[in-house]
């Protein structure tokens, strides 16, 4: 809960640095690259991610359907170079977002396993570190989100009491 004229105070601070920087140097993009060819587009990476849930749902459907045990990841496969073979402008346009995609992920696993490593390494609790690793990539509000459907009451009060207090003292 924010305290009484937070939000006006913060507004204000915005304000006075607006007015500090406003007459500052302008920074200038130095790549050589095109501005539009570094952009995620959101549509793009939609498409992406539904068609590959739609690739791998039907590929269950076909294993669970002809009775192949264990078949999922070889009909996954097959149905993918069909399309790709068939449809090829169409899939080698979404092959930026699913780089893009694997990247993020990627991110999110190593942070998520040096919370981890480290963690055990200091002796921290399991759900004290995934709660940690929320917070920080979601923000307190996923985090409170987690701590409450897994009925971790304590850590509930914490990131609501602590939370933003503490990430306003270590920003500044």
């Amino acid at each position: 809960m924010e305290g009484v004229g937070d939000g006006e105070l913060g507004n204000f601070l915005v304000f006075i640095r607006y007015i500090l920087l406003h007459d500052g140097p302008k920074e200038t993009d130095k790549s050589d690259e095109p501005k539009e060819g570094r952009k995620l587009h959101v549509l793009q990476s939609a498409i992406a991610i539904s068609v590959s849930f739609t690739i791998c749902k039907l590929a269950t459907y076909v294993t669970q359907v002809f009775g192949i045990q264990g078949g999922n990841l070889p009909c996954i496969t097959a149905i993918i170079v069909i399309l790709a073979t068939i449809f090829p402008a169409q899939f080698g346009a979404l092959a930026p977002a699913g780089e893009a995609i694997a990247f993020i992920l990627m991110q999110i696993v190593v942070h998520l396993a040096l919370i981890l490593g480290l963690g055990k390494l200091f002796g921290f609790e399991k759900k004290i570190l995934l709660i940690a690793s929320n917070a920080n990539v979601g923000g307190p509000t996923t985090a409170c989100g987690m701590a409450t459907v897994k009925g971790w009451n304590s850590l509930i009060i914490f990131l609501k009491t602590k939370s933003y207090p503490i990430m306003e003292y270590y920003s500044l």
